[in-house]
C-alpha cells in the first residue's frame, strides 16, 4: 500500500526556497502511527540489527524556545466556530486516493524552516500547551510537536485547498497521545485513542473552546489510528494521519523535504522515539488485548522498520 512506502530520499540537491504559510492550512491523508506514554516494560526490540530503547522517559518535556506567532481564524477573540475552519470537511479515508486525486499530483516538497510554519498562540493554546508539557513524557511531547509541523508542511505544499484552522490542528497534535500516559493507560479499560479523545473534549470545553473545535479535536484523536481504504474522515484527521505515519513509520517521506525533516527534528529531537513508541504499542496490546491498536497487524515491527527516521533516532 502507498502509505507503507518508506523508500530513501534521492540525491537531489535541496532547494533553498522557503514557503510561508497563511492563516488557514490545507492537507492530505496517510495512515498514522501511534505515539507513546510512560512505560514500565524492560523489553527491547531490534530492527536491522539496531537496538531500540523500550522505554519512554518519565519527566515532562522542556522543549526549545521557538518563536510563536498569533494567527487569525476569522474570530474576534479566540478560536473559530465555523465548521470548515475546524476541519469538518469529508475526504476519503484512503490515503492512496487522496494522494492520487490531489489537484497537483506532481507537487514537490520544498525545504522549510520551523519559522516558516508559525505556531498559533491563544489563551486556549497556551493552556493546552502547558497541560501537554506537564503530563506527557519528553519524547511524546516532542513527537506531538513534530506531528504539528509535518502536518502543516504536507498540507501547505500538497493540499493547499484544504481548509482548517492551524490552531485546532495544534490542539489535536498536542493531545493526540494523551491517552498513552501511565496514569491514563492504567485508569481506564478504553483504548488510548478513545480515552484521549474524551479527555481532550472535556479539557477543551473547560477551557472555553467552541463546540465545533473541541469536537473536531476529539474526533481526530479517536480516529487518528483509523487508517483504511473505505469511507471518509475529516480533513483534520487526514492531516494527522499523514503526519503521524511519517514520524512513526516513515510513510510517504517524499511529501516532506529532507531538509524540513532535519529542521523539525533539530527543534524537537526524536531521542529514541522509535523504541519508545514501539514499546507503547506492545504495552497497550498486552494490557488491553481488545484495544484498537491491535487492528494494525505487525504495528510495533512496522515502527521499528522506520528507515526514514532511523538517522535521527
Amino acid at each position: 500500500m502507498l502509505w507503507l512506502n518508506v523508500s530513501a530520499y534521492g540525491e537531489e540537491e535541496p532547494s533553498s526556497t522557503a514557503v510561508s504559510t497563511g492563516t488557514v492550512a490545507q492537507s492530505r491523508i496517510v495512515p498514522e502511527a501511534r505515539s507513546s506514554g510512560r512505560l514500565e516494560s524492560e523489553t527491547s526490540g531490534t530492527s536491522g540489527g539496531l537496538l531500540h530503547s523500550s522505554t519512554c522517559k518519565q519527566q515532562p518535556s522542556k522543549p526549545p524556545s521557538i518563536k510563536r506567532e498569533f494567527t487569525t481564524f476569522n474570530h474576534k477573540s479566540s478560536m473559530s466556530k465555523t465548521i470548515e475552519d475546524n476541519g469538518w470537511t469529508a475526504v476519503p479515508r484512503s490515503l492512496e486516493k487522496l494522494l492520487a486525486n490531489r489537484k497537483n499530483p506532481k507537487s514537490k516538497a520544498t525545504p522549510l524552516q520551523v519559522s516558516d510554519l508559525p505556531l498559533p498562540s491563544s489563551p486556549i493554546v497556551d493552556s493546552i500547551m502547558k497541560h501537554a508539557k506537564d503530563h506527557l513524557p519528553k519524547q511524546t511531547f516532542s513527537h506531538s510537536m513534530r506531528v504539528f509541523y509535518f502536518g502543516q508542511a504536507i498540507a501547505m505544499q500538497h493540499f493547499p485547498e484544504w481548509r482548517y484552522s492551524p490552531e485546532t490542528y495544534l490542539l489535536a497534535s498536542l493531545l493526540h497521545d494523551i491517552g498513552t500516559t501511565e496514569d491514563n493507560m492504567k485508569n481506564t479499560q478504553l483504548s488510548f485513542e478513545f480515552q484521549g479523545g474524551i479527555q481532550a473534549l472535556n479539557l477543551l470545553t473547560q477551557n472555553g473552546a467552541p463546540q465545533s473545535a473541541a469536537e473536531s479535536v476529539c474526533e481526530t484523536i479517536i480516529r487518528h489510528q483509523d487508517v483504511g481504504e473505505t469511507g471518509n474522515i475529516s480533513t483534520l484527521t487526514a492531516v494527522i494521519h499523514f503526519a503521524t505515519l511519517l514520524d512513526n513509520a516513515g510513510a510517504n517521506p517524499e511529501l516532506v523535504h529532507k531538509e524540513t525533516i532535519e529542521n523539525v527534528v533539530k527543534a524537537y529531537p526524536r531521542d529514541g522515539w522509535t523504541g519508545c513508541f514501539a514499546a507503547t504499542v506492545r504495552k497497550e496490546s498486552k494490557v488491553k488485548p481488545w484495544s484498537h491498536t491491535t487492528k494494525i497487524e505487525g504495528f510495533a515491527e512496522m515502527v521499528e522498520a522506520n528507515e526514514t527516521m532511523r538517522p535521527y533516532d
